[in-house]
């Protein structure tokens, strides 16, 4: 019975501290706090960041700064924490003035103080504007630069069977270099398109147009592979790994060289046919030992960070080979150097994996090119190659073996 009683007084004490509060701040007045000072301006692209002194009011809160943003009033907000607040998203580069509240914790509003700004050329604008629309194999290739990495929209478009251009991709980009492509075209004349915007709406005010003609493309079919194996080629079938994996079209099982064999590993690929190439996709390494997906491989573990790529027509003749020295013993023995169509001014002979998190992007976009592998546009003055040698210079990780998932060339038959 006294059990029971304790729980029936429990239980009412329960319910009456349930009883709905209202809090508001500790203190409270009536009394607006002092404008804040203003000591600075410094106009970035497409705002500007005011530097000020706080008041001296024991109460101060933030600062609110006020302006007009796509002809709308439009806010942005510093905690007692700083003395500056940033201005972005503006549309273009007209001066314009920006108003200054200080708050205190009462949500008293003192006067404002004003000051004008003028913005520099907005990000949206900037990659607009650094756009070139090319002829690609199969399609259209859009190249951009996004020197201030904020992030933006790049609209690609397409012409349709009715002269229409019609959305085709929305790429987020942050990065400094923008890469992509619209491909599945045939090789007649089409116009493509191009618009940039960003989250607050503004938007290019016109779309960039191109008549380009395709150039006529295929994935290559693997079915047709095979080794050349050259006296200093390296395993590629250690551990859980099989060397014929890397073009079997599964991304999810993957080639292996031995730990402490010859550095920089390479191996040979006959394509069964002269090609032309026109891209190339790497996998990476995407799976445990047992085949389940396992994100603790990506951009490590031995996965490819850089390469070269060398071409030939003929056969090698493995009796020359020798172990790797240089680019120029490779090219006296016949092969060429196949260069990266992006990287026009450094080392375009070199062929690196961008990590999108560390230039810019985002944990969604490592993924995405992980699971999608990651591309390479080849320039179009590489020659036409049957047989391909690929160099390991770098791994993500410097460990010294070298496993990745699949690799996948593109382009066209020579012959």
């Amino acid at each position: 019975m006294r059990n029971y009683f304790l729980i029936l007084v429990i239980g009412f004490l329960v319910i009456l501290g349930c009883e709905d509060k209202k809090y508001g701040p500790v203190v409270t007045d009536s009394i607006p706090p002092q404008p804040v000072t203003i000591d600075s301006v410094r106009n970035i692209a497409g705002g500007a960041i005011v530097i000020y002194s706080t008041p001296d009011d024991v109460d101060f809160s933030y600062v609110r700064a006020t302006f007009i943003r796509n002809g709308k009033e439009s806010e942005a907000r510093a905690s007692v924490y700083t003395n500056r607040v940033t201005i972005e998203g503006l549309e273009d580069t007209i001066p314009r003035n920006v108003k200054l509240y200080s708050v205190d914790k009462s949500e008293n509003v003192s006067q404002p103080v004003s000051v004008t700004i003028e913005p520099l050329k907005p990000p949206y604008m900037q990659v607009f504007n650094s756009v070139t629309i090319a002829p690609d194999f199969g399609g259209a290739l859009f190249v951009w630069e996004n020197k201030t990495h904020k992030p933006v929209q790049v609209e690609l478009f397409a012409e349709d069977s009715t002269h229409v251009l019609r959305s085709q991709k929305i790429v987020p980009s942050n990065m400094e270099l923008g890469v992509e492509s619209l491909r599945g075209y045939d090789t007649i004349p089409r116009t493509f398109g191009v618009l940039v915007f960003d989250k607050w709406e503004n938007y290019s005010p016109d779309t960039l147009t191109a008549e380009i003609t395709p150039w006529f493309e295929e994935e290559f079919d693997k079915s047709e592979w095979s080794f050349f194996y050259l006296p200093n080629d390296e395993d590629w079938s250690a551990w859980e790994g099989k060397d014929f994996n890397m073009f079997d079209g599964n991304i999810l099982d993957f080639c292996h060289t031995w730990g402490g064999g010859m550095w920089p590993p390479a191996f040979t690929i006959d394509l069964g046919g002269v090609k032309k190439i026109s891209r190339m996709k790497l996998w990476m390494r995407l799976v445990s030992g047992v085949g389940n997906i396992y994100k603790g491989f990506w951009y490590g573990h031995g996965n490819p960070k850089s390469w070269k790529v060398f071409g030939r027509a003929d056969a090698p003749d493995p009796a020359t080979d020798v172990q790797y020295v240089d680019d120029e013993t490779w090219e006296n023995l016949g092969w060429t150097l196949m260069k990266d169509a992006t990287k026009t001014s450094t080392d375009p002979e070199t062929f690196t994996m961008i990590r999108p998190t560390q230039n810019g992007g985002s944990a969604a976009e490592d993924e995405k090119q992980a699971m999608d592998g990651a591309e390479f546009i080849l320039d179009v003055t590489n020659p036409t190659v049957r047989y391909v040698r690929v160099i390991i210079t770098e791994t993500w990780d410097g460990a010294n073996y070298v496993c990745f998932g699949e690799l996948s060339f593109f382009g066209a038959s020579a012959e």
